[in-house]
């Protein structure tokens, strides 16, 4: 039935999808006070970034009780470093005893197979690495070790690089616009949250390539990971237009639903048209960035990431919203000329990856 495919199938796959959204959620609200002082005014109630704040900057900017609010920080911090942990390490022994019930169960299957077709009793007690052996099957899970976790280290440092540095284009956008001041950081932060809702389609849509893609390697089936890539490109894109279209056309209750301050309504609208042309850019470089993963293909794009946020998204904001004085919207304008260009590099990266191969 169409409720045991979404419980057996489609909800373990997506486990780890939701997780990540959950964390990636969970981490900045934890430390948020900004929204929720220019959002709630007077009225607002105290949330615990809010309270760290006002432990360091007090009501009127002078600090108060910096001995409470670092302790007020560690505690916090040891809550969310114990949250990663309990997450990582429940997800990793899960997954270990699914691949070896998986395993055992595949075994039996063909053990028994063999013997009707040959009339001999099933083989016992052979193991997984005698049933590969004498040659690599790449979708074959092999055993935690010095120099696999050392691979693994040289695969996800980057990946981790490559992210940070993306976020940092919209977190020093942010530190821009609390220098232009209140109105336009708070507007800052209310696009930010709203394009959340885009992100993660696309992501998702993103980390389901990766899936498709990673399978059709494994196979050596090339043609289908360029196929697949294309495929989730063009699909992202197609919801990422129909959502922005819906925000932009809804977009009066939407803004409405965080402020009723009509300066940052205002300030909100003025900033769409960046939010609009940064969508193109931010749906190619998820979607090939995704699927470069997949490839282990992530030392070049770490290069090209630091291409595109460090020298062109972050210096772009500067020169237009502060230098020559365009202000919210200038350093708005910034963030489509990196992820653009990130997005082009990628598709370059994949090109040139999958070309000889296909």
């Amino acid at each position: 039935s169409k409720v045991k495919v979404f419980t057996s199938v489609t909800l373990p796959l997506s486990k780890p999808g939701i997780i990540s959204g959950v964390t990636m959620v969970f981490l900045p609200v934890m430390s948020c006070y900004v929204i929720t002082d220019a959002f709630s005014g007077s009225t607002g109630f105290t949330v615990i970034g809010k309270l760290i704040a006002w432990c360091f900057l007090g009501e009127n900017g002078t600090m108060t009780n910096i001995n409470g609010g670092a302790t007020i920080s560690l505690i916090m911090l040891v809550i969310l470093f114990v949250t990663m942990l309990v997450v990582v390490f429940r997800g990793k022994r899960f997954r270990v005893w699914t691949e070896k019930l998986k395993g055992e169960n595949a075994k039996g299957k063909t053990d028994s197979l063999t013997a009707h077709r040959s009339n001999r009793p099933p083989e016992t007690g052979a193991t997984r690495s005698e049933a590969t052996e004498g040659g690599d099957n790449p979708l074959t899970p092999h055993r935690s070790s010095l120099s696999g976790s050392f691979r693994m280290a040289c695969i996800g440092l980057p990946i981790a690089v490559q992210l940070c540095l993306e976020s940092a284009s919209f977190n020093i956008a942010g530190m821009f616009m609390g220098w232009i001041g209140d109105i336009p950081l708070a507007a800052h932060q209310v696009i930010c949250t709203i394009s959340t809702l885009v992100f993660m389609i696309q992501y998702g849509i993103g980390a389901a390539a990766a899936i498709r893609v990673s399978q059709f390697r494994g196979r050596g089936e090339w043609t289908e990971v360029r196929h697949a890539t294309y495929s989730a490109w063009g699909l992202s894109a197609t919801f990422s237009l129909l959502m922005v279209g819906g925000i932009c056309l809804f977009r009066e209750p939407i803004t409405s639903i965080f402020t009723s301050d009509l300066r940052v309504q205002t300030l909100c609208y003025s900033l769409l048209p960046a939010f609009v042309l940064y969508q193109f850019g931010d749906c190619t470089q998820i979607i090939f960035s995704n699927s470069l993963r997949a490839l282990e293909a992530v030392g070049r794009m770490l290069l090209y990431a630091i291409i595109a946020y460090l020298l062109v998204s972050i210096p772009m904001s500067y020169l237009l919203g502060i230098h020559l004085g365009f202000g919210a919207e200038g350093v708005w304008y910034g963030i489509p000329f990196g992820l653009t260009t990130a997005g082009l590099l990628f598709i370059y990266e994949f090109r040139r990856k999958t070309k000889h191969l296909t």
